[in-house]
């Protein structure tokens, strides 16, 4: 979700940083109505510590009109959670409907995290399967190896060969999957 963010007609730009959304602190001041821009950097410097790295930060960007766009600067951004917290000591008209609207964003970014950890990928749902078939036949063959086995060679049963060959077979056949799955479930 890196497209930028429309509040009230104020475009705020998504900055991603960290696998999290980031607004610049200019654009949250515009939205909020702030006569001036620099009033977010005075809100926050006056309440810096309740303020976490989570919340806020300065990252070189590219900013418009700044050496033609195409220099790079410090900028102030914040978290949707650091931007809550600065409409909260904001004191404009539009704050409350600005918490709002950022809380608004939050449900829907956690909603989005918790559809990709609810929700596992096919192939992660067959990694598992085979995982647990893997695990089935590991103590079937513990059972063939340590009581079938030698009970069919008690009884000279004429089977015994022909369900040897396939259970060798199929534990080389297992062993390398094995391998191959757990390698790619611990990724």
């Amino acid at each position: 979700m890196c497209n930028d963010l429309l509040f009230n007609g104020t475009r705020l730009t998504i900055t991603c940083h960290n696998q999290q959304i980031w607004l610049r602190g200019t654009e949250i001041a515009s939205a909020l109505g702030m006569e001036t821009t620099n009033a977010i950097t005075q809100l926050y410097h006056r309440n810096s510590d309740e303020f976490n790295d989570n919340m806020t930060l300065t990252l070189k960007l590219k900013v418009k009109g700044f050496g033609g766009g195409n220099s790079s600067k410090d900028v102030r951004v914040f978290s949707l959670r650091g931007a809550h917290l600065i409409a909260m000591f904001a004191r404009t008209p539009v704050a409350k409907e600005f918490r709002k609207w950022v809380l608004d964003i939050l449900d829907k970014e956690i909603g989005t995290v918790q559809q990709k950890i609810i929700q596992p990928s096919q192939e992660e749902i067959d990694l598992q399967n085979l995982h647990t078939i893997i695990k089935h036949f590991n103590t079937i063959s513990d059972v063939w190896q340590n009581q079938l086995c030698p009970a069919l060679r008690f009884m000279e049963s004429p089977i015994l060969g022909r369900l040897s060959a396939r259970f060798t077979d199929s534990f080389i056949f297992i062993n390398r999957l094995e391998k191959s799955v757990n390698k790619r479930l611990s990724r």
